[in-house]
């Protein structure tokens, strides 16, 4: 018997091949599968002090302003949003509740309901809610990612569940809560990760021996094929030896449950810089773990009237200094507390940039969104601050500055669901005729 194979011998066997587990890498020519694409809703309350927040130049020629000024490390990707605008004059009593309605309307694009009940003074009816879903839970259910967890919904000291204090929604007058306390939060995503661990160690030796099985039985058939085969079975070896040195390097698995945070009060004002820190990093965990790909962190809320020890402020943030920035002592702590912000916005975006992930970082495939509910103390919604940091390998252009000319900042909420792949979604909300995402926002 000859010991060449015939061709019609050699892609039978290929073929064979082809049902194995291993074919879905296989057929993307060896390529090792890409990191997936996240989204991250970030918010801080209050707006900010314009002409302290307002980079300096434009286009890819920028310099930090005051408050941003913590974020020198992430410039590069950075795209700062200026000249956007919430619409939410939509109604004439919307003077008399400017944060419920920025608070509702800020990731839905939509209107609230009820709002006619709305007094002076700002006492606004548990009643008035926004009438659409939010960007984040449309996008995570049209993903069906199939990670243990559709979306997540993380906050610091979020308070009462009220318009003026929610963001999240998963429908019409639907908002979803989100978990304040670090441990509570870390039991419910990482109790039963050392069991994970051990299914993942499982599953790494099974594909490593198929690896094993499958190279040795291309390479046996490659040294009988026809030269007109041998480039079909050398691209499975390709492919095999990329597999390969895909699961060398990944050893040590990615997904590592972290510490417990260490116990505190998650509702004492005073522990809140502490609070967020662990937020943040069961965040980036829950990422690194694939447990979810859409999250939103909100700190505080649209009521947010409280001091701000650590800063050396006693006072009321809301009441004493968000409605009186125009004077120099309110508006120097309001930039102050803004410049704080900032900082721990850096926090955030340097735990997400300290997970290497192919060629780069979380950061690079993570869209984070920063966004607040009014654009002053004054209670305006023109020129309302946005910031999108990172998402650069997934397609964000990166390192600019971008004026939307007043556009409504529903382009922006379009803009993360064709950045998450839902390129459907032309429009969102009630609020906005227009079309399209942001201009110059993604490549």
């Amino acid at each position: 018997m000859s010991s060449r194979i015939s061709r019609r011998g050699a892609l039978k066997a290929v073929g064979a091949l082809a049902a194995s587990p291993l074919i879905p890498i296989l057929e993307a020519s060896g390529q090792v599968a890409s990191m997936p694409k996240r989204l991250l809703l970030f918010f801080t309350p209050h707006g900010t002090i314009y002409d302290q927040w307002k980079p300096g130049g434009g286009g890819t020629a920028f310099t930090l302003s005051p408050i941003l000024s913590p974020l020198a490390a992430h410039q590069s990707k950075l795209v700062i949003i200026d000249g956007m605008q919430i619409n939410g004059n939509y109604h004439p009593n919307c003077a008399l509740a400017p944060h419920p309605i920025g608070m509702a309307t800020l990731w839905t694009g939509s209107r609230v309901n009820d709002i006619e009940t709305v007094v002076p003074g700002g006492n606004v009816p548990v009643g008035v809610w926004s009438t659409g879903p939010s960007i984040d839970q449309v996008i995570a259910n049209r993903l069906n990612a199939g990670t243990p967890f559709r979306s997540l919904e993380v906050g610091v000291q979020v308070s009462i569940s009220q318009a003026a204090f929610r963001t999240i929604y998963s429908g019409p007058g639907t908002a979803l809560n989100p978990q304040n306390d670090p441990r509570a939060l870390y039991t419910s995503l990482f109790s039963s990760i050392n069991a994970d661990a051990e299914r993942l160690a499982r599953i790494r030796f099974e594909k490593q021996s198929m690896i094993d099985v499958n190279k040795a039985e291309v390479e046996a058939l490659r040294r009988k094929a026809a030269v007109h085969d041998r480039k079909k079975l050398d691209d499975h070896l390709t492919a095999l030896r990329d597999l390969e040195r895909q699961l060398q390097a990944n050893n040590s698995p990615a997904c590592m449950a972290p510490m417990q945070p260490a116990a505190l009060d998650a509702g004492a004002v005073g522990n809140r810089p502490e609070v967020f820190d662990q937020q943040a990093s069961m965040i980036a965990a829950a990422f690194a773990c694939d447990l979810t790909r859409v999250a939103s962190f909100q700190f505080s809320n649209g009521h947010d009237n409280v001091p701000y020890p650590w800063l050396n402020y006693n006072g009321a943030h809301h009441d004493n200094l968000s409605h009186d920035e125009g004077s120099p002592g309110p508006r120097a702590l309001r930039v102050q507390i803004n410049n704080w912000f900032a900082q721990k916005f850096a926090v955030l975006l340097d735990k997400l940039n300290a997970v290497r992930e192919g060629n780069g970082t979380m950061l690079d495939n993570t869209m984070v969104v920063w966004g607040t509910e009014v654009a002053t103390g004054a209670h305006n919604f023109d020129n309302v601050p946005f910031i999108v940091a990172g998402g650069g390998a997934k397609g964000v252009r990166t390192g600019r500055v971008i004026q939307a000319g007043g556009a409504f900042h529903h382009r922006l909420l379009v803009s993360m669901a064709q950045y998450m792949g839902v390129n459907d979604i032309t429009r969102f909300g009630d609020l906005d005729a227009g079309n399209g995402g942001l201009s110059g926002l993604l490549a």
